[in-house]
Order: structure tokens, then sequence, then C-alpha cells
């Protein structure tokens, strides 16, 4: 079976485990709402499988039946999000239906708390961008809605500082190690703020448009590299880096 063979298999597969999800997440809302209502105070907790996009981090956390958010059982398509259902017969993965103990419990409230501390670092840095841009009459030639930027935490966690993959050599040479995450998120971050973007040609998914920007980065000794950014609902994206 060819690569491209495998992805569409891939994403069949991903697409099929959230419908199944979606229908357990529904029994999940149902059995919660009928102890709601005869007395008892059940909790439901979502977490994710790592630091998640912003939409997902906005309704990771553990709430009671009133403070639920609207899409709390929601997915986006290949969402990895888990709801637990946890009343006084014990904790219930919603989608497995399997009973889970406490240690497990824990891991995924742990999860809960990266992931809140990801979305704060990274609310912080777009405000310290914003301010910046402001301070220096917003520079028309830098990535558009750059305060609204986003580096979904994976790509640097399993991409680019993912020892054997295709460019971690490069940012391994330069002093980052596994444990840099948050550095190098910071410094793509504070680099893009003072770059120029150049908007790349092309049709690239739906004529989404694509920017790079040169940026330089490094701990032990500075070097060029190349970022590229797709607007995605207006909201540039990190794609990928590399050196030059």
């Amino acid at each position: 079976m060819s690569k491209k063979q495998d992805k569409i298999k891939d994403t069949i597969l991903r697409s099929t485990e959230n419908s199944v999800a979606s229908v357990a997440d529904d029994n999940v809302k149902a059995n919660m709402e009928v102890e709601t209502g005869a007395g008892m105070e059940p909790k439901i907790l979502r977490s994710s499988d790592g630091k998640c996009c912003a939409w997902c981090s906005s309704l990771v956390g553990e709430y009671y039946e009133d403070e639920t958010p609207d899409d709390i059982y929601a997915r986006h398509d290949n969402c990895n999000c888990t709801v637990t259902y946890i009343s006084e017969k014990g904790y219930q993965d919603a989608y497995t239906k399997k009973w889970i103990d406490q240690q497990e419990l824990d891991a995924r409230r742990t999860r809960i708390k990266e992931n809140q501390t990801y979305a704060k670092k990274m609310e912080a840095e777009r405000d310290i961008g914003k301010v910046k841009r402001i301070a220096e009459n917003e520079k028309d030639d830098i990535l558009p809605n750059i305060d609204k930027a986003e580096i979904p935490y994976k790509k640097i966690s399993g991409y680019l500082l993912l020892p054997g993959a295709k460019h971690s050599r490069e940012f391994f040479d330069l002093g980052y190690t596994e444990q840099d995450a948050e550095q190098l998120y910071s410094d793509i971050m504070r680099e893009i703020e003072k770059n120029k973007a150049n908007e790349i040609s092309g049709k690239f998914y739906g004529n989404r448009r694509r920017y790079s920007v040169i940026i330089t980065l490094g701990k032990t000794k500075k070097r060029k590299f190349i970022t590229v950014w797709q607007m995605i609902d207006g909201i540039p994206t990190f794609i990928t880096a590399h050196r030059i």
C-alpha cells in the first residue's frame, strides 16, 4: 500500500472513530442529566492527548452538569480529546466505556493543567506581540493577524524537536533539546514579530494563503531559518521551519 493510500486509510479510520466517540459522548450526556435530576452530582472531565488546538484548549476542564460548555461533547476531524464521566459509581471513559482507575484519572487531570498552561502562554505571547506592533505603528509587512498566530505544540515536540524527524538535527545542532519545546515556541514567536513576511505564490488547500518568514534561532549559536505559515480562517498557523 502506498503512503498516499495509508494516509487516506488513516483519515477514514480517524473520522470513523470520531463518529463513534460522538455517540459515546451523547450517551454520557444522557446519563449525566439523569443522575443530576436524581440529586447526584456527576462531573464531566474533558482532556486531550497533549497540547491541542486553541478550540480544544478552550473546552478542556472538569465541570458539573450546569457548568459544562455547549460544545463540551463536540469534536473536530481527527480530534483526540477524551470525555470522562465521573460519578458515584467510578470513572468511565465515554469513548471506550471502560472504567478507569484513580491513576489514569489523575493523568487526565494533569493533561488538563498542561493544556491550560500552554493556552495561557500562547495568549501572553500574543498580547506581547500586539503591544509591540502598536508601538511600531503596525508594520504592514509582518505576518497578517500576527497576534493570533498559532504554533500547535505537537509541531514542536512531535516534529521540530523529535529525534530522527526530518529537520530536528538542525535544531539540536544549535543547542536545543527535546525538553526545550517552550523555549523554541517563544523564540519563534518573538522572531516573527520583527521580521518581514512574504506571501508564497500558489494555491494551497482551498486557496488558503501561505507566508514565509525568515528568522534567527539558536541557543548555543545562531542560524537563519525559514518558517512557513498558512492562513486558516484568518489565523496564521505554523506549518514548518528549516535551515536556509
